[in-house]
């Protein structure tokens, strides 16, 4: 069980962060498709992370991501929803226990 987003239209607090930890990356955006569009410009830009650059799968991995920070802030639980599954290893955006706790990892 991991946390995912509720909506990717309302935008969550501090707006939607892009992590790629391999890189030391992160950049905030205030709309998802720009998040979404951000990550997948990274990816394209360095080919030998072998990062996803499908919209569907990053689109998941920035979900997944925000939902895990929006997640520990109290008081914005209503942003996010747990559901079944496991979570594809690119969304891990930290080596944090706590983060990846509350992505549902050991």
């Amino acid at each position: 069980m991991y946390y995912k987003m509720s909506s990717r239209v309302a935008v969550p607090p501090a707006g939607w962060i892009v992590r790629i930890r391999r890189l030391k990356y992160e950049k905030q955006y205030w709309d998802f498709n720009s998040a979404v569009n951000g990550y997948i410009q990274i990816a394209e830009a360095n080919p030998a992370l072998r990062l996803s650059t499908d919209w569907n799968t990053v689109a998941d991995i920035v979900d997944i991501q925000n939902a895990a920070r929006v997640a520990r802030i109290g008081g914005a639980q209503n942003y996010v929803v747990l559901v079944e599954g496991s979570v594809p290893e690119e969304a891990i955006c930290s080596t944090r226990p706590g983060l990846k706790k509350c992505c549902g990892l050991k």
